[in-house]
């Protein structure tokens, strides 16, 4: 009688599922964040909650013709059919209406501004906020609208490549500095631009001058706005022609933002802007150091790979003049000509010998070195090679150049002259580096070189202050486990007393061991350490009550046993919260880049150690901390190994070269 009164192919199956089908959009709009919704997947729920709707309005319309006809016998049953219809066509209308109000919510807050109007900031509408001098963000993402000044996108690109529109740099450069996002379409558009103009270059770009040389950036985004007011008009419509030698990524915390603008600046003005690569523009050191959690933390790792293949594409060097020979890190034995660095394959992720690898590792012999050789072995980086004075004398002799220009390395002043050339009076080498206060660390000046007229100009400048954000990019929440553990631990302390003093002093080598908790776990933190992420393991069992036991022993002996190991237990975590606590508190202190890895508690150690009097014992106590992280990673395929050299490529009779003006070696960069 149901299947007949709900119509041929109907059951109270219907029923049930549109009940829990509004069950679930209500439960979904009650707890559900703001996220991220294509208009596609909004029409999909739409559609979905219409299907729901016509199913409940046609076996509604059934029980009514059903109850209509038969008799009065059978009403009342099918007025109860005719009534659970109905709510079914409630419950589906409530699901429809939930699902267009989360529809209009994420609207609200990640709808497209209008053509050529900026994202506006997120609104506080009671203004109660607690801390009102951090700026607001944007709420609206920078589209193809905001960068084009056209609803349609098509139109606007095809005419932005004809040349007959602009892009709204002024309006990116703003929304950027409000730590604003851009929308996927128009990155991936950015980047299949840009790509497209890095393949058509040759390994070795040849400029003019006037030019703006521009070292190291290493994601410090707010220093970059320094570096093109000191290089042009500081505007970024302005016609000055930049030249950056590398390393824009990595180390700091805004690399995205600096890759999204220079790529941007490429894609406006092709011959103005020239990029180089640097030792950092690979998938070795970018999954080694953070610049590949970042994009994956504000985009995905789509955008990733599609920044790693414009990497690939990007220039080795650059001769401006004929007279200056342009590149990240320095020179190679296996070059004896320019003609050799047009002939290098730089389509693919940089090898670990060869010259590839030398032009972006190599770098001047220190000053301290001793030794005829010309060329040594780069100990510090575990590639490469150290090349000395007379070697870069001649390698400039055979190419009729006066200079090398070069970065990679670290300055306390931003930029260091290296030995003279006697015959014209000129330095054979500069090193240019443009990340003031390196990893929020080591206090040093940013610079670059200008060139007009042949004649080098070095212009200097400090660092910015910059937002501050935690570690690996953890949220509030994430970042008071340590704080509530805390508390909560010493709650569990004053119940548990059969705890030992001894054993509750003993050094906490293994956190956890004795409740049978192992470190590697597949719910590991990566931005924790191992004794942090056994605590949060040990944490996670106390709360779901999984704490592994011995088997049932009913003795008081042996619960007495289980007690106090359980005690000795909490007694070992809960110092081991308060050092977290302790490291936690020093990191908002020093406010070290996250992604620097420097460890900033040896910091404060090797502070408190030396109490540095003046930027140079700081600069100095920051090289000597951050050397290990100057190495390249050994590649997973191969260990790491030097090039041989030939022997008539290593001159023995040459004289020792102090190829720096300082005494103290050259720090890395």
């Amino acid at each position: 009688q149901q299947r007949a009164a709900w119509g041929p192919g109907r059951s109270p199956r219907a029923l049930r599922e549109a009940r829990a089908r509004a069950h679930a959009a209500a439960m979904v709009d009650a707890i559900s964040p703001v996220r991220t919704v294509s208009s596609k997947a909004v029409a999909q729920g739409r559609r979905l909650v219409s299907a729901v709707s016509s199913t409940a309005e046609r076996a509604k319309d059934a029980i009514v013709r059903r109850h209509s006809q038969d008799s009065p016998a059978a009403a009342g049953h099918k007025g109860a059919q005719a009534v659970r219809g109905t709510q079914a066509a409630k419950f589906a209308q409530a699901a429809q209406a939930a699902q267009l109000r989360r529809a209009r919510g994420r609207s609200r807050v990640l709808s497209s501004p209008a053509p050529g109007q900026e994202p506006e900031l997120l609104k506080d509408p009671l203004g109660d906020r607690a801390v009102e001098s951090v700026p607001l963000p944007r709420a609206q993402k920078f589209t193809h609208s905001s960068l084009f000044g056209e609803a349609d996108e098509e139109a606007a690109i095809s005419r932005w490549r004809r040349g007959e529109a602009t892009l709204n740099l002024e309006g990116l450069r703003k929304h950027l500095d409000a730590e604003g996002l851009l929308s996927q379409e128009l990155l991936l558009t950015l980047i299949a631009n840009a790509r497209a103009e890095f393949q058509s270059e040759p390994n070795m770009l040849k400029l003019n001058d006037p030019i703006t040389i521009v070292g190291d950036i290493h994601g410090q985004y707010y220093d970059v706005a320094t570096i093109f007011d000191l290089g042009s008009s500081g505007s970024t419509s302005d016609e000055s022609q930049f030249l950056f030698l590398g390393d824009y990524v990595d180390r700091g915390s805004f690399s995205m933002e600096v890759v999204i603008f220079l790529i941007a600046l490429k894609c406006a003005r092709p011959r103005r802007i020239w990029m180089l690569r640097g030792n950092h523009e690979s998938r070795v050191m970018t999954n080694h150091f953070n610049f590949r959690q970042e994009c994956e933390h504000k985009y995905d790792s789509t955008v990733y790979e599609a920044i790693m293949d414009v990497f690939d594409m990007l220039p080795l060097a650059a001769v401006i003049n004929a007279q200056f020979l342009a590149v990240h890190g320095g020179l190679s034995p296996s070059c004896e000509s320019l003609k050799d660095i047009n002939r290098v394959n730089r389509r693919c992720e940089p090898p670990e010998e060869g010259l590839f690898c030398d032009l972006l590792w190599s770098d001047p012999s220190p000053s301290n070195a001793k030794g005829p050789k010309e060329w040594k072995k780069n100990t510090n980086r575990h590639c490469a090679w150290y090349f000395s004075g007379s070697a870069t004398q001649k390698f400039l002799k055979h190419n009729d150049l006066l200079c090398v220009i070069r970065a990679h390395e670290v300055q306390l002043h931003g930029y260091k002259v290296h030995e003279t050339n006697q015959k014209t009076g000129f330095p054979t080498c500069i090193t240019v580096f443009s990340a003031p206060n390196y990893c929020d660390t080591y206090g040093n000046q940013g610079a670059i070189v200008q060139l007009n007229n042949s004649m080098l100009n070095v212009l200097q400048f400090n660092y910015v202050m910059h937002p501050f954000h935690l570690p690996g990019f953890m949220g509030l929440f994430e970042w008071s486990i340590p704080y509530l553990a805390q508390k909560v631990l010493s709650t569990f302390e004053a119940l548990v007393t059969h705890g030992s003093e001894e054993q509750a002093n003993r050094k906490v080598t293994c956190v956890g061991e004795d409740l049978g908790i192992e470190g590697d776990r597949a719910d590991r933190r990566n931005s924790l350490s191992s004794d942090q992420n056994k605590v949060l393991q040990l944490v996670r069992q106390l709360g779901g009550f999984q704490i592994p036991e011995a088997p049932p022993d009913d003795t008081e002996q042996a619960a007495e046993g289980r007690m106090k190991k359980r005690a000795w237990a909490l007694a070992r975590m809960a110092k081991m919260m308060k050092d977290w606590t302790d490291e936690n508190d020093q990191y908002v202190s020093l406010q070290v880049c996250p992604g620097a890895g420097l460890t900033h508690s040896a910091i404060l150690e090797e502070q408190q150690k030396q109490r540095a009097k003046s930027e140079a014992d700081l600069f100095a106590m920051s090289v000597r901390l951050d050397m290990e992280n100057e190495m390249r990673p050994r590649s997973v395929t191969s260990p790491t190994s030097f090039r041989p050299v030939a022997a008539d490529d290593v001159s023995e009779a040459a004289p020792c070269d102090s190829f720096g003006v300082d005494d103290a070696a050259s720090p890395p960069g």
